[in-house]
């Protein structure tokens, strides 16, 4: 199995003082025969919470081309594509029943998300 991946990550450019690890549990997945990545984020409850909390989990799914898009976006592109995942996930959320079990919820990055993104100001 061969990989031909264009996407690079300088770790000189990470802000790792901003990211807070200890509020999610994330798992990534990379199939490399379809080349799509997966990014699964639970929120990992804290020593304080009630035995009864629920712990949700969200997936994002993509595919390298458009991570490799994203990584183009300016900074404030990049904003708008976070504020439409968030009402994303929000709107499914809203729509679900009352329910006493945790749920994994699934939301796709999508090239029609980014142009959107890129076009608006």
């Amino acid at each position: 199995m061969q990989s031909n991946s264009r996407i690079s990550l300088d770790a000189t450019e990470l802000d790792t003082d901003a990211v807070d690890s200890g509020d999610l549990d994330t798992t990534v997945h990379l199939d490399v025969e379809t080349g799509r990545i997966t990014f699964h984020a639970a929120w990992a409850l804290t020593a304080d919470a009630p035995p009864d909390a629920l712990r949700h989990a969200v997936v994002l799914e993509l595919d390298c081309d458009t991570m490799e898009r994203y990584a183009a976006l300016d900074d404030g592109a990049r904003m708008r594509v976070h504020a439409m995942l968030h009402e994303s996930v929000q709107d499914m959320l809203d729509t679900l029943p009352d329910i006493d079990e945790e749920l994994t919820l699934t939301v796709e990055l999508t090239d029609a998300m980014l142009d959107a993104a890129r076009h608006l100001q």
